[in-house]
């Protein structure tokens, strides 16, 4: 699993949860950014496994500036 702190432009993003597809990732992240008014950072990540030099998987790690979940 990736961190859970990331940097970007010198401030801090936390991981929120780990999703399968974008559209759903995007779709949450517009739900938390309109409800608690908070930037969201989505990174994509290559999946390992037995065939993923041959059929690449992304899952997409959904990061928050705010601190939204206690790990």
């Amino acid at each position: 699993m990736a961190e859970k702190i990331i940097q970007i432009s010198g401030k801090d993003y936390y991981l929120f949860d780990k999703y399968g597809s974008r559209e759903q990732t995007h779709k949450i992240a517009k739900t938390f950014k309109k409800e608690r008014k908070c930037k969201y950072f989505i990174l994509p990540v290559k999946d390992r496994g037995l065939l993923s030099d041959k059929l690449p998987s992304y899952s997409y790690l959904l990061y928050f500036n705010k601190k939204l979940r206690i790990w």
